[in-house]
């Protein structure tokens, strides 16, 4: 996928358990706890246009940092885990046999208002629309 237009990049998707994800190692949505933070400091350096130089990222959609040790998201039904747009991410592995029930999560994709005139400050400064 080649990214063109990141201007109208969702900031913030909140994701809301509608069943339990309290156990592991069952397809969960794995994160990298600050990558988000990372890859700010990565697109300050270089630019916010270069969201959109994939040729620069390593294989996959992240780019060449550090991104530490993962964790399983986990929780009870009715949860809600923010997921930052920077944060790196991806689904888990599952190991076992296939649970009688499925596990469902909806994702909402939020932005700030004025966030496409201001889209490389919120690249480059990822906490800049989570201020008070």
């Amino acid at each position: 996928m080649r990214r063109t237009d990141v201007r109208g990049r969702s900031r913030c998707w909140p994701g809301v358990w509608l069943t339990d994800h309290d156990r592991r190692h069952r397809g969960n949505l794995w994160v990298w706890p600050g990558t988000h933070l990372r890859f700010g400091q990565y697109l300050a350096e270089r630019g916010a246009e270069a969201l959109a130089r994939v040729e620069e990222m390593n294989p996959g959609p992240y780019p060449k940092i550090e991104l530490g040790e993962p964790t399983q998201a986990v929780g009870k039904a009715g949860s809600v885990l923010f997921v930052h747009y920077l944060l790196a991410h991806n689904i888990g592995d599952h190991d076992g046999t296939a649970d009688p029930g499925r596990r469902e999560t909806v994702y909402y994709r939020l932005h700030a208002g004025g966030h496409r005139d201001r889209w490389r400050e919120a690249a480059t400064d990822p906490l800049v629309e989570f201020r008070l």
